[in-house]
């Protein structure tokens, strides 16, 4: 119960950021919401499909060896299972990046989407899409802490996250306008990782 309450609290203060991301979207024009919006609708079915499979085998492996107390096979099971999802998803997020802008074209250009929101969105996609991968083993490392019990890590980094994120979105959002915001959220997912 006491872990529970603790991770819904402090995951609570963590999702305070897509808050503080929209205001500060809201600041910066037209179509600035939208294209963090659409950029998201791109990244997020990608980290959760690729992580789903690697999340379910680590968590139910990682219960097993810690209850055995197996140290050295939970940490290589972390570090196939890290460098299994660097080496999946680096080359496919390197080609959403090169291809943003036809990415975009193809999903979202009909009708009253212009040519300059398309620039916005891919923009946007490309300072977005290297935090799937860092959201992705973030969420295998957190689930590790609470599979070992040890759910004051999280509980502790996922606050923090916060903090890194509106200090990094607040500079790189007057100098980058949505594709800051959308840089501070990779920023965010590399420093919590």
């Amino acid at each position: 119960f006491t872990n529970s309450a603790v991770v819904m609290s402090t995951g609570f203060v963590a999702r305070t950021k897509s808050l503080v991301m929209n205001y500060l979207a809201s600041n910066l024009g037209g179509g600035a919401i939208a294209a963090l919006a659409l950029a998201s609708k791109l990244t997020e079915p990608l980290e959760r499909s690729a992580f789903a499979g690697i999340r379910l085998f680590l968590f139910s492996r990682t219960a097993r060896l810690y209850v055995e107390r197996n140290e050295r096979a939970l940490a290589g099971l972390y570090k196939m299972g890290l460098c299994v999802s660097f080496l999946m998803l680096a080359p496919l997020l390197a080609w959403i990046c090169m291809n943003s802008t036809e990415i975009v074209r193809a999903f979202f250009a009909r009708g009253e989407f212009t040519a300059d929101m398309t620039v916005l969105v891919a923009a946007t996609l490309i300072g977005l899409t290297p935090s799937v991968l860092f959201l992705g083993v973030n969420q295998l490392l957190s689930n590790a802490f609470y599979a070992m019990d040890r759910v004051k890590v999280p509980a502790l980094v996922m606050p923090g996250g916060t903090i890194v994120y509106v200090a990094a979105a607040v500079p790189l959002s007057h100098w980058l306008g949505t594709q800051g915001l959308a840089l501070a959220t990779t920023l965010t997912s590399a420093a919590v990782f």
